[in-house]
């Protein structure tokens, strides 16, 4: 027997992955290893297999300084 409500079924995230070109051949251009890196690392947060992207981590606005008192 099922937990969930009939009023609110469980909804697949969409993502789109990476966007198809349909100025080239087929529809894919050539991608770079760092744009297929990326797209893995987004993929393995999205399965809950790691917490975060570094890459899409904004840098800290100041760095930090310890108080010496």
């Amino acid at each position: 027997m099922s937990d969930q409500s009939p009023e609110a079924p469980l909804e697949p995230e969409f993502d789109p992955g990476l966007p198809p070109r349909r100025s080239e051949h087929g529809g894919m251009p050539p991608r770079s290893d760092e744009e297929y890196e990326l797209a893995v690392e987004r993929d393995r947060v999205a399965a809950g297999l790691a917490d975060y992207v570094p890459a899409d981590v904004p840098p800290a606005t100041e760095p930090y300084e310890p108080d010496d008192s």
